[in-house]
């Protein structure tokens, strides 16, 4: 009998894996440049810590690294110190903000504050609705902070043809920073 991808042979009551259980990650793991006491501990702004859905170590191949995580309460009003600091990198990278009302899923159930750009191009951006955010190759970015958090919110991570974290430090000038 098949369920959910994992054969059982109800004689032996023994789980025998799928030929295709290679694909999957059951359990996301902290990303390489996390810390050993980290675990899934929030150190930054996603309560959760950082997860990793996809990478070169969990799928042989992979072009793109995936990171996921929960938010479920403001982060501080600046950036903490040993959490993701302002940074550039030679990938495109997708910033993805999901909210959780399902009766409104445009409906983030927070603000983002987020820094881009350096210099005379600093900007503060504010989302506060379902969103992507897209950050090009070379565009200084960070901190995100958390406002008004009323419900999880579901936060992706895309980083698109790259297979190792490689982060450039950037400017704090202007930036909101501890």
């Amino acid at each position: 009998m098949k369920r959910a991808g994992i054969y059982y042979n109800e004689e032996r009551r023994i789980m025998a894996k799928s030929r295709y259980e290679k694909y999957i990650v059951r359990r996301p793991v902290p990303p390489a440049h996390a810390g050993p006491d980290e675990g899934i501990r929030a150190k930054d702004w996603v309560n959760t810590g950082a997860l990793v859905l996809c990478d070169k170590k969990l799928f042989k191949g992979s072009s793109s690294i995936v990171e996921y995580g929960m938010v479920i309460g403001d982060s501080p009003r600046q950036i903490v110190s040993g959490g993701p600091q302002p940074h550039t990198h030679d990938y495109d990278e997708l910033f993805i903000f999901l909210g959780t009302d399902p009766k409104d899923v445009y409906n983030l159930g927070a603000e983002v504050e987020m820094w881009l750009g350096e210099g005379k191009e600093l900007e503060k951006i504010i989302i506060n609705t379902s969103s992507s955010l897209f950050i090009p190759a070379g565009l200084a970015h960070l901190p995100q902070i958390w406002k008004n958090v009323t419900r999880p919110i579901i936060y992706l991570l895309v980083m698109f043809g790259s297979t190792d974290y490689v982060f450039r430090p950037a400017s704090v000038e202007g930036r909101p920073m501890a």
